[in-house]
């Protein structure tokens, strides 16, 4: 790479499909993820505009074979990557081209109720890896009406926090969940909840997760 340039992509978004895995000559495991990131704003008549993005993803060898065994479509996750253009021709040897992400580390995200949950006054729990550093998410309400989960976040997102929404149909009936982070720090996370609760009325709950 060149000197002073930098290729880092992180994402946080939802997937398409299960994952798709397979093994290369070699034995190495190898995983494809399709996963949708949204974004949404307010157009000049006030009214919430939403676009979604898809992405490909790359894994290999532990981080692979984890991804496949766990994931499935709908799941939520935190990519770390780099960004690289592979091309080649198809069968009619027209020239084709797409961009991935090469995954440097990821992390499985999951909802209130998983064994991963804690509250805010909580301990933190520790790791069987003491060497991957843990990741905080900040779950601060959920909404039968996508169009109030968008309000939310865009209030959030104007007031400076990184907020997402997560869509979950699990029961048949899609719940919309608004999401602050992630972040590594849990102090930062925590000043965050106060900051929230206060301003938005809410008991916001911070949600830890390991690599």
């Amino acid at each position: 790479m060149q000197k002073g340039s930098v290729n880092k992509v992180i994402i946080v978004g939802n997937l398409g499909q299960d994952p798709e895995a397979r093994f290369t000559p070699q034995g190495t495991a190898v995983t494809n993820l399709s996963i949708a990131t949204n974004e949404s704003w307010k157009n000049q008549e006030g009214q919430i505009q939403d676009r979604t993005e898809w992405h490909r993803a790359v894994l290999y060898g532990k981080m692979a074979e984890t991804a496949s065994q766990y994931m499935k479509k709908g799941s939520m996750v935190y990519v770390e990557g780099r960004l690289r253009t592979k091309e080649w021709e198809d069968q009619n040897q027209n020239k084709r081209k797409t961009t991935e992400i090469m995954c440097d580390n990821f992390t499985m995200l999951g909802r209130r109720g998983d064994n991963t949950q804690t509250s805010s006054n909580e301990s933190i729990a520790s790791t069987d890896d003491d060497d991957l550093p843990l990741l905080w998410l900040l779950e601060v309400e959920n909404f039968a009406e996508s169009d109030k989960a968008k309000v939310m976040m865009q209030e959030l997102r104007e007031r400076g926090h990184s907020a997402f929404i997560h869509i979950a149909d699990d029961t048949n009936t899609a719940s919309y969940y608004v999401y602050v982070g992630p972040k590594i720090d849990r102090r930062r996370m925590v000043y965050e909840k106060i900051a929230i609760d206060k301003a938005f009325s809410t008991d916001a709950v911070i949600m830890q997760f390991v690599r």
